[in-house]
């Protein structure tokens, strides 16, 4: 996809998926990289996150929050899959 979309930026837009188990410092690095590779936003996949009691696990808090604050930031799109 990243090549795609430097090779042609006019034709092919990326967002990345999310991931809720990836670390949180990680998640917002990788999110940094890609912005820097032509990703123009975030999809956040309710079904991804499986809470199993841990309150952190919720889309609204830990690594989700962040990179929806980190999308604020950059002001970025961000899409939720539903």
């Amino acid at each position: 996809v990243t090549d795609a979309i430097q090779s042609h930026p006019d034709l092919f837009k990326g967002m990345l998926l999310h991931d809720p188990s990836l670390d949180t410092e990680y998640a917002l690095r990788r999110l940094d990289e890609l912005i820097l590779k032509g990703f123009v936003g975030v999809r956040f996949n309710p079904y991804l996150w499986e809470n199993n009691g841990d309150s952190n696990l919720y889309m609204s808090k830990g690594t989700g929050l962040e990179v929806y604050k980190r999308c604020g930031e950059l002001n970025i799109s961000v899409g939720i899959m539903c």
